[in-house]
């Protein structure tokens, strides 16, 4: 048998309005080559409670579902000073102009008593990525939300938002 512990009540308000992780990301082609071989560009992380999931979908979906679909080019460099690889993208405008456009969505965020979303335009790298990762444009048709509970969870896949063609 086992003991349940009831919480006491301070313990289930902070437990109730705990804020879940969440990551916008912009995904290559649906080609398959064009999958393996660029990395998705992370356009903001932020936290929210997960009551207000339902909002930030909707609020996401009527901004990103206004943007054109859009290319991006990507360039991998050896930074001299570290030696590592990175991997930088020529022109960030339309990242940029989307991100302006979901500061409402920060707004929001702020509102309910969440940190601000942090914009960061940057591909996302894994060791096999590294190895053949080549110099070139892809098309961004999409972007995902995805969402963890904890630091040590892995993403889970929330909604998937179109750009117009």
């Amino acid at each position: 048998m086992q003991a349940v512990l009831p919480m006491n009540q301070k313990e289930q308000i902070s437990y109730n309005t705990a804020c879940c992780q969440y990551s916008l990301m912009a995904k290559p082609t649906n080609d398959a080559k064009s999958a393996s071989l660029f990395p998705p560009i992370e356009l903001t992380c932020f936290q929210a409670k997960e009551q207000m999931e339902e909002t930030i979908i909707r609020w996401m979906h009527r901004i990103i579902s206004n943007q054109q679909q859009f290319t991006v080019q990507l360039v991998q460099h050896i930074d001299p000073n570290t030696g590592n690889l990175q991997i930088n993208i020529t022109d960030k405008l339309p990242f940029l102009a989307l991100a302006a456009q979901l500061k409402v969505v920060n707004q929001y965020i702020n509102s309910n008593g969440c940190p601000d979303m942090q914009f960061c335009i940057q591909p996302q790298l894994n060791f096999v990525q590294t190895e053949y990762l080549l110099n070139g444009t892809i098309e961004i048709h999409e972007f995902v939300l995805l969402k963890k509970y904890h630091h040590f969870d892995s993403y889970k896949q929330v909604n998937v938002f179109g750009l117009r063609p």
